[in-house]
């Protein structure tokens, strides 16, 4: 801001100098030395103002890059993100369409328990209630199988001992 000051005070005081050269040259009866002197004059307060104008709109422009850049920032992390979500469902329906694929379909009636006739022991009628399964059970059951089958056991360890090491640092 100083310097722009001190290009300021330059200017009018060479803007001075031109209109004092110009009054004497008007005094000696030089009209045409006068004249260009006046305009030297004239041209020096122009740059002055035009100095002056130019800072406002170099701080204008510069707030206007610096806001373009920032949307333009914001726009390319949201399109990226955009990219991004839709890969990740992609994969997702890929690996549900893969475990879909590889379960067992669940069947649709009932499994009923044999009939327990009034000779049978309790010991037998509680292991015959509890070999009835129901559709949902059996559902569960593949369910299960599948996941496990997805990542064992040291996998899903090694996987949380990894992660493990990357929140703290190692």
């Amino acid at each position: 801001m100083t310097e722009q000051r001190s290009r300021v005070t330059t200017h009018l005081r060479s803007a001075q100098d031109w209109l004092s050269k110009a009054e004497r040259s008007f005094d000696e009866q030089k009209d045409i030395r006068g004249e260009l002197n006046l305009m030297l004059a004239q041209a020096e307060l122009k740059r002055v103002q035009e100095e002056k104008s130019g800072a406002k709109r170099r701080l204008r422009y510069t707030w206007y890059r610096q806001g373009g850049a920032l949307i333009c920032a914001i726009l390319l992390f949201g399109l990226g993100s955009l990219i991004w979500m839709s890969h990740a469902e992609k994969e997702a329906d890929k690996a549900v369409t893969h475990v879909q694929t590889t379960q067992t379909v669940m069947p649709t009636t009932m499994v009923s328990a044999p009939s327990v006739s009034a000779s049978t022991s309790a010991a037998d009628k509680e292991l015959v209630s509890a070999k009835a399964k129901t559709p949902y059970e059996e559902y569960d059951k593949a369910h299960r199988n599948v996941s496990a089958a997805i990542l064992s056991e040291k996998e899903k360890e090694d996987l949380m001992k990894a992660a493990g090491r990357s929140l703290r640092g190692q």
